[in-house]
């Protein structure tokens, strides 16, 4: 099973409305055991990111001043990708593009007044 990220909506009723990205491939925040070796590994915690670690616990939900403090963690992330990488295992170029994948959202739910679920 993969994590997915994905910029929302919420409609009158409260239910969430998924903004389309560009490319499917955009969707992909990585595998599901990523939860644990890369967002809630120890790189994560020696950064201070403290939203991408929540995905340990559940999803996680972006939601107003969160969205930038989501932008932040990832961007750290990408600038402290070689952390990442010693930790996983996994070569950067494959774990570059989940970072920005998050990026990506949030970049779309900017530009509507949206919110980004990781889950």
């Amino acid at each position: 099973m993969s994590l997915l990220v994905n910029a929302y909506v919420r409609d009158p009723r409260g239910e969430m409305s998924f903004i389309e990205p560009d490319e499917p491939a955009q969707e992909l925040a990585g595998f599901e055991p990523y939860r644990r070796s890369l967002y809630g590994g120890r790189a994560a915690a020696s950064l201070g990111l403290r939203l991408l670690p929540g995905l340990v616990e559940g999803d996680v939900y972006a939601e107003g001043e969160d969205l930038a403090r989501l932008r932040f963690e990832a961007e750290k992330a990408l600038l402290n990708i070689d952390l990442f990488e010693a930790e996983s295992g996994a070569p950067a170029e494959q774990l570059r593009p989940r970072f920005q994948n998050i990026l990506m959202a949030v970049g779309r739910a900017e530009q509507v007044g949206g919110e980004v679920v990781i889950w």
